[in-house]
C-alpha cells in the first residue's frame, strides 16, 4: 500500500482524501480516500434524493467523483473504464439539471496529452451527457466559468498558458449538453493564454457579470454583454512581470464598483521570481488606489480573501506576503539558480536565505 495507507486507516488508496468533521465537536463523521491529491470539494447539491447534500470531489491525476454527504460512501467515480485518466481537475462544479431527472449535473474541463474538452456529466451516475472540443486545438488549464444573463446561461472557457498563445471562448450551456460546436464564439485572443482563471463580477453596475482575467502581465475586464474592453492594465514599469493568481474583488473605496487586488511576480520567468508586487485597481477605471505597490519577497501562490463589512467602502483584503528586509533595494535583489538545480529545490526555496 502506498504511503503506508494502513497508518491512515485506509485499505487501498491514500494519495489524498476528504474529511467531514462535526461542526460542534470536531470529531470525524466520515473520511474518503483518493488515489491522488484532492484540489476542490463542492458539497452544494444532492444527487441521490436522500435530502443530504453530496460532495463532488476533483483533484490531481483525474480524481473525480461524488461521495454521499451523509455516509461518505462513493456514489460514482470517473475511472479508466470511462476513458483515459484525466490530468489535474482543479474545480469540477455542479450545474443546473440538463437531463430533466431533477438532479444537478456536473461541468468539467477534460484535458489529456492529446486533446481538451468541456464536458457535462450526469450528476446521478457520472455518464457523459455532452461535450465540445477546443476550436483552436489548444489545451485547457483553467476552470470554466458560468456567466448568467437575463435569459440564458453561458460557459466561458480558455486555452493556452503563459508560454503559449491562447483564446477565450463562450458557448450556451445547453449547447454543450447537445455536443454542438457551432455555438462557440471567440471573445478574446492573446499571444499568451489566460494565466490565472476567469473571475465573474459586475464591474459596470448593469446587473450582468463581467469577465475578469489575466494573461502574462495584463489584467483585463470585458463587458459581460458584448465582450468589449471596459479597461485593462499592463505592467511595464517593473521589468518582466507575470500575474499567476487571480484577482480578488471587494468594495475597497467609496463607490459602487468592485475593486480588485492582484499580485504579480517579477523575475526572468518560472521559477526565478525575485519579488512580488500587490496592487489594488479601482473597479471603475483600473486606476491604482495605492501610491506604491506592496512588495513581498519570493513567490505568492494563493489569492487574497475579501472580508466584507457593512457600509460602503469598508471591505478589506486579507492576503499573504513574505518580507525578508525593510529595504526596497534588498527586496528587489535579483538572483539566479545554479545550473542543474532540480525542480524540488525551486518549490522549496526560501528567498530570505538567498538574498
Amino acid at each position: 500500500m502506498p504511503r503506508k495507507c494502513s497508518s491512515f486507516d485506509a485499505t487501498k488508496n491514500c494519495g489524498g482524501g476528504a474529511l467531514v468533521l462535526d461542526g460542534k465537536t470536531g470529531s470525524v463523521l466520515w473520511k474518503y480516500w483518493t488515489r491522488k491529491d484532492v484540489l476542490f470539494i463542492d458539497c452544494s447539491e444532492n444527487v441521490n434524493a436522500d435530502k443530504t447534500k453530496d460532495c463532488l470531489i476533483s483533484g490531481k491525476g483525474g480524481v473525480l467523483g461524488i461521495v454521499d454527504g451523509k455516509t461518505g460512501i462513493l456514489i460514482w467515480e470517473f475511472t479508466k473504464s470511462n476513458g483515459q485518466y484525466l490530468l489535474d481537475l482543479y474545480s469540477a462544479q455542479y450545474i443546473v439539471d440538463q437531463t430533466g431527472d431533477g438532479f444537478s449535473d456536473v461541468l468539467i474541463s477534460h484535458t489529456t496529452e492529446q486533446s481538451s474538452y468541456i464536458i457535462i456529466l450526469n450528476g446521478k451516475n457520472g455518464e457523459v451527457i455532452g461535450q465540445v472540443g477546443m476550436p483552436d486545438g489548444g489545451s485547457v488549464f483553467i476552470v470554466p466559468r458560468l456567466l448568467k444573463t437575463y435569459n440564458n446561461t453561458y460557459v466561458l472557457f480558455g486555452t493556452g498558458s503563459i508560454e503559449t498563445s491562447g483564446s477565450l471562448f463562450i458557448t450556451p450551456l445547453e449547447s454543450i449538453s447537445h455536443s454542438d460546436q457551432s455555438k462557440i464564439k471567440t471573445i478574446w485572443q492573446g499571444l499568451s493564454g489566460v494565466s490565472s482563471g476567469i473571475l465573474i463580477a459586475d464591474m459596470n453596475t448593469d446587473g450582468i457579470g463581467d469577465v475578469i482575467f489575466t494573461n502574462d502581465d495584463t489584467l483585463t475586464v470585458l463587458d459581460g454583454t458584448n465582450f468589449t474592453s471596459i479597461w485593462n492594465i499592463t505592467l511595464k514599469e517593473s521589468g518582466h512581470s507575470e500575474i499567476l493568481i487571480g484577482p480578488t474583488p471587494t468594495y475597497f473605496n467609496n463607490d459602487a464598483y468592485p475593486d480588485l487586488l492582484f499580485t504579480n511576480m517579477v523575475g526572468s520567468t518560472f521559477p526565478e521570481y525575485y519579488f512580488s508586487e500587490s496592487r489594488i485597481a479601482s473597479g471603475d477605471s483600473g486606476k491604482f488606489l495605492l501610491d506604491e505597490p506592496m512588495l513581498g519577497s519570493g513567490e505568492v501562490t494563493s489569492p487574497a480573501i475579501a472580508i466584507s463589512f457593512s457600509g460602503i467602502g469598508n471591505d478589506m483584503f486579507l492576503f499573504w506576503s513574505s518580507t525578508c528586509s525593510t529595504s526596497k533595494s534588498n527586496q528587489k535583489q535579483e538572483f539566479t539558480f545554479t545550473k542543474g538545480t532540480n525542480l524540488f529545490f525551486y518549490g522549496s526555496k526560501c528567498n530570505c536565505f538567498m538574498i
